[in-house]
């Protein structure tokens, strides 16, 4: 065995150990000089001996390579043959046939400097003659030069020890070298060369023994004696093999997570403060969206293509990781300053984004990401890795194509988000406050519904608004609960308002993490079991865009909330990407024509055609049209003109408690003078909200 890694011999301790191991080697090679004999042979032993030595050769100059990670190894079978040949002597010829051998491949190879190549073969040689030195002490058999013609079973404990002796100097002699370049205690490396090469290294000693006893029973047996050494052999390449799949990503080829810790964990040590090392974390924009519309084989496809520009991006001694699903990260070594890491970061974005053809549809491909350096943010690689990923999503969070360099008051606003879960965690059962906003009917103007909103009333910040913990809620796990809280206390609310005479359906407002959660059915049908109620009072309001986000598992989790009789609501109505057809999927009895075009249609008739066409399609389909977002007496006359069935707004009620909103209800209003009658035909559509 024997590993191809960097070495040099720049410290004192690895000079003074080299120069021993060179002295050890030379008095091996005197005392088997000084040994040597030429045994009287027949010619069945000649033969032995012969193909012995051959095979020694061919094992040395035909080696195995073995990939662990990013360590080459080199395994030689020639120490099969070399133990046969210790065993039955004259050490003499397995030092001249292994050390040429060994010579021989370093030079075709061109693979190691002259005093590496020294230093290996002192290796064989003082491993070669203790191996032959023990065995000698054991079996009684004589010195270094006898030459032993037949191998008896009494003899194979001796030669099993013997092997031991070759195979433990050997991986000693190496770990020292290593631990000495490291700058690590001599011996700190032997435990673990012992693990790595302790399987293959005794295996193949331990065929040696068998193939001395076939040979003995015939030369004409050497064929198969390759046998055992070629199923070691298929074995070794077949756990190579796994070894290298278990550290890559099967679909594009590229390292993984697990290999990139382990060569940024190389980079950080061996950086040592002379140069910075870069992570860039990448991850494409809406790439969710295309997988879904256009199905997982062209997802891979895609995902295939952006490994190839990387690929060509990267620079020589980059690391291109896929960390799973759109999630890239690059790692540089030897990166000067936060300007270059930010260079290469913006590089990899630019080379990212732009067309690609996919089986003729021309898909627009951006990318955002996040960079971080070592030891400027972090020191070690867990850290380094986290606060990437953290400068990543920042990056996200801000506008598509944006590279950002991590940032200390990022990792802050986290803390701060995580604390502020914990806090939403505790505070689930009463802490959340429901505000409703009225639904006005334009055909008379009487109140019919109202939309639910949640807030938060923190013990200390005061009351929060959705935007402040919404978000980080779907990310945290925590939004299915907080909808469950929500919808107990809509339910138990409509009861009070029934109770006192008010009888209003009410639209409870669900995230895209909800409405893909197969969980809340049986979570919303569970409030309703516990609080009896008319389920047709109570629609579950979706936006559009969250709908056709996952439409697949959006359409089963509505069948299944309509089939408890609950109603739906299409929010945000013409600024997603539903076609007529996802809307039916959806079988939503209500749509809500989103408020930027209402806020414009006084001065954008553009936006008020949108708002006309909306209505039509609204009623085209069987659907309640509401127009939200209604702030002024002008709007809602608009609104009424073209044949929206309901309104809300600022302009009729901002949204209060549920105690001011049945108060107001009861009074008398001036805003329903603005209101003109819709049509007749638009009347006959609007649906029991």
């Amino acid at each position: 065995m024997e590993h191809r890694r960097h070495l040099r011999f720049h410290d004192r301790r690895h000079k003074v150990y080299s120069f021993a191991v060179y002295v050890a080697g030379a008095a091996a090679l005197l005392t088997v000089a000084h040994s040597a004999r030429v045994p009287q042979l027949t010619a069945r032993e000649t033969a032995i001996v012969s193909l012995l030595a051959l095979f020694v050769v061919l094992g040395e100059l035909l080696p195995i390579t073995i990939r662990r990670g990013d360590t080459v190894e080199l395994y030689t079978f020639s120490s099969t043959a070399a133990l046969g040949l210790v065993v039955i002597g004259p050490v003499w010829i397995a030092v001249a046939a292994l050390l040429p051998a060994a010579f021989l491949r370093d030079e075709f190879r061109r693979s190691r400097p002259m005093f590496r190549t020294l230093f290996n073969l002192a290796r064989c040689a003082i491993s070669l003659v203790a191996a032959r030195a023990v065995y000698d002490t054991l079996s009684h058999h004589g010195l270094l030069g006898s030459f032993t013609p037949h191998f008896a079973p009494r003899d194979l404990a001796p030669a099993l020890v013997a092997g031991l002796v070759y195979f433990t100097i050997n991986v000693c002699l190496v770990a020292c070298v290593f631990a000495l370049h490291q700058g690590a205690p001599a011996f700190s490396l032997l435990p673990e060369f012992l693990r790595s090469e302790a399987p293959m290294g005794l295996t193949l000693l331990a065929v040696g023994p068998i193939v001395l006893v076939a040979l003995e029973f015939s030369p004409l047996t050497a064929p198969l004696c390759l046998i055992p050494v070629l199923a070691v052999r298929a074995g070794a390449l077949s756990a190579s093999k796994r070894e290298n799949q278990a550290l890559h990503d099967q679909l594009t080829g590229l390292p993984n997570r697990t290999l990139l810790l382990q060569r940024a964990r190389r980079a950080v040590a061996s950086s040592a403060g002379e140069a910075a090392v870069a992570v860039v974390f990448i991850d494409l924009d809406r790439f969710k969206e295309i997988n879904d519309a256009m199905g997982h084989q062209v997802g891979d496809q895609l995902l295939a293509q952006v490994a190839a520009k990387l690929r060509e991006t990267a620079r020589p001694g980059d690391t291109i990781a896929r960390l799973g699903g759109d999630e890239f990260a690059v790692l540089c070594p030897e990166v000067t300053d936060s300007a270059s890491a930010l260079e290469i970061g913006n590089g990899v974005v630019t080379a990212l984004t732009g067309v690609i053809d996919m089986q003729g549809v021309s898909l627009r491909v951006e990318a955002s990401a996040g960079v971080a350096l070592s030891p400027l943010h972090a020191r070690d690689v867990d850290s380094l890795l986290q606060r990437a990923e953290i400068a990543l999503y920042r990056a996200k969070g801000s506008r598509r194509g944006s590279v950002l360099l991590y940032d200390e008051r990022f990792d802050e606003s986290s803390v701060e988000r995580l604390t502020l879960m914990g806090q939403l965690s505790k505070g689930l059962d009463d802490e959340l406050v429901v505000s409703y906003q009225p639904k006005c009917r334009l055909s008379d103007g009487a109140i019919v519904g109202a939309e639910a909103l949640v807030r938060w009333q923190h013990p200390t910040l005061g009351l929060l608004s959705p935007a402040r913990f919404l978000d980080s809620a779907e990310k945290t796990g925590l939004i299915l609960p907080l909808t469950e809280q929500v919808f107990r206390q809509v339910v138990e609310q409509w009861r009070r308002w029934r109770d006192a005479g008010l009888d209003l359906s009410i639209s409870v407002n669900v995230s895209a993490a909800n409405i893909c959660d197969p969980m809340l059915p049986a979570v919303l049908g569970r409030v309703l079991e516990e609080h009896p109620a008319p389920r047709r009072r109570f629609l579950v309001e979706v936006t559009e865009t969250s709908a056709v986000t996952d439409l697949e598992s959006a359409t089963r989790v509505l069948e299944q909330l309509r089939e408890l009789g609950l109603g739906i609501s299409i929010d945000d109505f013409g600024t997603g990407h539903a076609s007529l057809a996802h809307i039916r999927d959806l079988g939503p009895v209500e749509v809500k024509i989103d408020r930027s075009f209402v806020a414009s249609s006084t001065t954008n008739d553009r936006d008020l055609a949108i708002i006309r066409a909306a209505t039509e399609l609204g009623h085209g389909l069987g659907l309640a049209v509401v127009a939200e977002g209604v702030e002024t007496a002008e709007q809602l006359e608009l609104v009424a003109e073209v044949g929206c069935d309901l309104a809300q707004g600022f302009f009729i009620l901002p949204p209060v408690t549920a105690d001011e909103l049945a108060s107001w209800v009861s009074r008398p209003h001036v805003w329903p003078r603005h209101i003109h009658p819709a049509s007749p035909a638009a009347a006959s559509q609007l649906v029991e909200t």
